[in-house]
């Protein structure tokens, strides 16, 4: 289990996939699947006299969330995608199985089982820090790990999600300094440093957090405790100086080396602008809420019920941007599996927290206060669980002495041989479904890639075959349509498409790619770009009539897209139609009102400017 938390951490395939969402994810299935079984011993009451009632009853709870999940991605707009998640986010129904089974496998761990893991999440903090000061210093991109612009991100794709874990080992280092300072100050240095060069606020506030509850413990703690008395809490100043300075050295060096750091990022940013772009997704998710209150619109469709509601203000601010997840998980389970879901989260969360105590609790805690303002995360997300789930609880310890230092020794959980070989065979389940998506990740990534240097035989090649392991993601299907787009030839039936799922294409040059691109779209059915793409090819082939229907589509789900009302006026303007025309060139206008060619085109009535892809601005009008 300590090896999976790790691999967790430090799971990617440089230069063979995009991003190291796969090889996380493949983790995240593994450790997920051998918890299940678990899961449902624990809801049936088994390690009730050692981990007591509440235990019992969070797993029932946590069971109740996924039936409420499981539900929800039933009703909601396209089910297989609820119940995968997008495409490089992976936070729908199965991401929530995948919870609550890594939080019950946590449950399975006796003290020593603690001590190795909580080894094992240090270690993979630690080297993700490394790696975010070698990105800083001396550059990884060319081996596949770049930087996600002017911010190190480590292993873990995004700067946020590598401030949260590394703030997370501080608050285990914390309990280690107490008692060890001359072993653990190297890591507590090196990760400091790291956490400064991430360039990230929040984590770095909640590691201000962090250093204070340490020293606040120390001072208050009883002398008959351990690790209490002078000696502790000169080793805990000595642990926040060494912080502080480590913190400042890496916020220095990103500021240096890259024009960004900790120092620039709080020194740059005001109260209202700071989570502006956040309070308006908020606002956005409580006008939507009360329409599905009870279920909500589907594991993973934070973006599918909300893009459409966003003001035209936001759309001006951020063109064709959008959220595709509530940067706060109590936000983003309320909308996404409603009241009931969120309840049975919240309470199985509670439950979990309940009477626990330890290192455990706090790196628990800190990753789930950094996710009140930034994404689900297949990493972060998991390992909060996982960590809250092993936590030790707190017993009423009948020796004396146990009441005293309030250690009350636990016994590695009674394993039978049934149960261990059902979590055997559901971690094998999830290696299998880990090592296809995997595959089919690095299959897409190579086929991206052939297509880019013209090698399209061979992107089609491989295409075909991503499509098959990634059959239920829109992404691959787009990317063969883009690859017909420009081969302009049919390449059989395309592999992994259901019966009834593609429209039989006609004969003309661009009808395999309208095909796949319409099998992108029923995959993901609340995309707007995905049927503005579709508009555009139609279009293109001289199809107006279901060109004008797509774009319409289009626009349903993202009224403000100035990509998408471009596309209506210059179809309105093919079919002759003016009054469609001037409509959609006025909506544009308010999206880009500086857009001198479609203010002339309005008021001169000549034709749209033709901008499906294929020609230039201006073409061919007045």
């Amino acid at each position: 289990m300590a090896f999976l938390a790790f691999l967790l951490c430090v799971a990617v395939v440089p230069q063979l996939t995009d991003t190291p969402w796969s090889p996380h994810q493949a983790v995240m299935f593994v450790i997920g699947a051998a918890g299940i079984p678990l899961l449902f011993a624990r809801a049936l009451g088994y390690g009730r006299a050692e981990w007591g009632a509440p235990t019992v009853w969070a797993a029932r709870f946590a069971l109740g969330f996924l039936v409420a999940g499981f539900l929800s991605a039933l009703l909601s707009a396209k089910p297989s995608l609820a119940f995968v998640g997008l495409f490089e986010w992976g936070t729908g129904w199965g991401f929530m199985v995948a919870l609550a089974g890594a939080w019950a496998l946590g449950s399975g761990l006796g003290d020593q089982g603690r001590e190795i893991l909580e080894r094992a999440l240090i270690v993979g903090a630690v080297v993700n820090a490394v790696v975010a000061i070698l990105q800083e210093t001396v550059g990884l991109g060319s081996i596949g790990i770049p930087m996600a612009a002017a911010q190190a991100n480590g292993l873990l794709g995004n700067p946020v999600y590598l401030g949260a874990l590394l703030v997370g080992a501080l608050a285990l280092l914390a309990p280690r300094i107490r008692t060890d300072l001359r072993r653990w100050w190297l890591p507590v240095v090196v990760v400091s440093v790291g956490l400064g060069m991430t360039g990230e606020r929040l984590p770095s506030l909640v590691a201000v957090i962090v250093v204070v509850w340490a020293l606040v413990s120390a001072f208050r703690a009883r002398p008959a405790d351990a690790g209490a008395g002078s000696g502790a809490r000169r080793r805990l100043i000595g642990f926040a100086v060494l912080t502080g300075l480590g913190g400042v050295v890496g916020s220095q060096a990103g500021q240096w080396l890259h024009g960004f750091g900790v120092a620039s990022s709080l020194a740059s940013s005001n109260t209202g602008g700071l989570y502006s772009d956040r309070f308006e997704a908020w606002r956005v998710a409580a006008q939507v809420l009360p329409h599905r209150i009870f279920l909500g619109y589907g594991p993973g469709q934070f973006r599918a019920a909300t893009l459409a509601h966003f003001p035209l203000a936001f759309d001006r601010a951020h063109p064709a941007g959008f959220f595709s997840d509530a940067h706060n998980f109590i936000v983003e389970y309320a909308v996404t599996t409603g009241v009931i879901g969120l309840g049975f989260f919240l309470v199985w969360v509670g439950l979990s927290f309940w009477q626990r105590r330890g290192p455990l609790v706090g790196f628990a805690a800190v990753l789930l206060l950094t996710g009140l303002a930034e994404p689900l995360n297949i990493v972060v997300t998991t390992l909060a669980v996982l960590a809250l789930g092993a936590a030790r609880p707190r017993r009423a310890a009948a020796d004396p002495v146990e009441r005293l230092s309030g250690e009350a020794e636990l016994g590695v959980a009674d394993w039978t041989f049934p149960l261990r070989r059902a979590c055997v065979a559901g971690g094998l389940v999830g290696v299998l479904l880990g090592a296809a998506l995997v595959t089919g990740d690095i299959l897409y990534t190579k086929s991206a890639a052939q297509f880019a240097v013209g090698e399209d035989a061979s992107a089609l090649r491989y295409g075909n075959a991503a499509n098959f392991l990634l059959r239920y993601w829109p992404e691959p299907a787009s990317l063969l349509g883009q690859i017909h787009v420009i081969t302009g030839t049919a390449a059989g039936h395309p592999g992994g498409v259901t019966l009834g799922e593609i429209a039989r294409p006609g004969q003309g040059r661009l009808d395999p790619a309208i095909g796949w691109f319409q099998v992108a779209a029923r995959r993901d059915p609340t995309n707007g770009g995905l049927w503005n793409q579709v508009a555009g090819l139609q279009a293109s082939a001289g199809e107006d009539g279901p060109a004008y229907q797509s774009a319409l589509r289009a626009e349903q789900y993202s009224p403000w897209n100035p990509n998408i009302l471009r596309n209506l006026a210059t179809i309105a303007a093919g079919r002759h139609d003016t009054v469609a025309e001037r409509h959609w060139l006025t909506l544009y206008l308010e999206v880009e009102p500086n857009a001198t060619w479609a203010r002339q085109d309005l008021t001169q009535g000549c034709a749209a400017t033709a901008v499906n892809g294929f020609h230039g601005p201006n073409s061919g009008i007045c």
